[in-house]
């Protein structure tokens, strides 16, 4: 089932369209399904959880897209 989602942001008291995106459970991603994920994308997924995208490492973020990318994680 593909899930279409209405996403918008705040910023300096003001709401903006951020545009439409497919939603999807990271539960049910497989490994094949992250594989096919565009780069822009994996980044967004390991980054944000981490330290909420603020000062994290290259390496860091490099070692949790390989565990992502064989299921570890």
């Amino acid at each position: 089932i593909t899930i279409f989602t209405e996403c918008f942001y705040y910023k300096e008291e003001k709401w903006y369209y951020a545009g439409t995106y497919r939603a999807f459970r990271m539960d049910g991603l497989t490994t094949q399904e992250w594989e096919l994920l565009s780069i822009k994308t994996t980044q967004a997924l390991i980054k944000e959880p981490l330290a909420g995208g603020k000062s994290v490492s290259p390496q860091n973020t490099y070692e949790t897209g390989q565990l992502h990318a064989v299921g570890a994680l």
